[in-house]
């Protein structure tokens, strides 16, 4: 077991997600329609999913203008998981107000979200269910590539002997993704922030359960890399943006 940094460990946030989901459970609430001939407002998230055997970048739409809703509102969503690599799995689901949770599935996976108003930085962040195993997804609120960005990036340690997968979302001053390392299926959930604005340059820095990453984002070129130290050993990083239904990142 890795030791936490002050970043919430995903088991936190299996267990809250899990009594979130409860609470609705008592009647069944179909999504709520929208008035006939007005266009449906929508909110966008962006963000990644990575897993044991899979990772990626993810598209959400929710059929509100906002996602604190009051009382029991429940609205259609809708989401796509490109994977990088190659394939493309479409889903659709809802967005629940009344717990904050978003429930998504398609092509035989499964996702379940809580929407964190107060997080750094705010996203819908949980895990999911696939036929490769599962793993976990964050999406922030925005439209790619002008209000978030989506880096799916590798690491190897020093000694060349141990690789994994990195994958970022970054908006505004915020960083949230996760590490994995090849071979293994415990997946870490990363937060951080992103600096400066003049010029083409920003840094990246973020941490999850034991697991420290810096670098710099070329915001001309889209190319990320840095470095990384765990008790695992430390080495280097580098990536760059997800693509969306194609053969990978860029």
């Amino acid at each position: 077991m890795r030791a936490g940094t002050g970043v919430a460990p995903p088991v936190a946030l299996s267990v809250a997600l899990s009594l979130a989901l409860v609470v609705g459970c008592g009647k069944k609430r179909e999504p709520t329609a929208p008035t006939p001939g007005a266009p449906t407002p929508q909110t966008q998230l962006t963000g990644v999913f990575v897993g044991g055997l899979e990772n990626g970048l993810l598209d959400v739409t929710i059929d509100t203008g906002f996602l604190a809703m009051p009382g029991d509102t429940v609205v259609s969503a809708s989401g796509v998981m490109s994977k990088d690599g190659g394939g493309v799995v479409n889903l659709t689901g809802t967005y629940d107000a009344a717990t904050d949770s978003l429930r998504l599935s398609g092509q035989g996976y499964e996702l379940a979200g809580l929407y964190l108003d107060g997080g750094v930085p705010p996203r819908v962040e949980g895990r999911y269910a696939s036929p490769a195993g599962g793993g976990m997804f964050t999406a922030l609120p925005g439209r790619r590539p002008s209000a978030v960005h989506a880096f799916c990036a590798t690491y190897e340690d020093s000694a060349a002997t141990m690789w994994g997968t990195l994958n970022l979302a970054v908006a505004g001053n915020g960083v949230a993704g996760f590490e994995v390392e090849d071979g293994d299926t415990a997946v870490v959930a990363v937060q951080g922030t992103a600096a400066g604005t003049a010029g083409t340059t920003r840094s990246l820095a973020f941490a999850g359960s034991e697991f420290i990453g810096s670098g710099s984002w070329n915001t001309s070129t889209g190319h990320v890399a840095g470095v990384w130290a765990s008790p695992r050993g430390n080495g280097v990083w580098s990536g760059d943006p997800c693509l969306a239904g194609t053969t990978g990142s860029e």
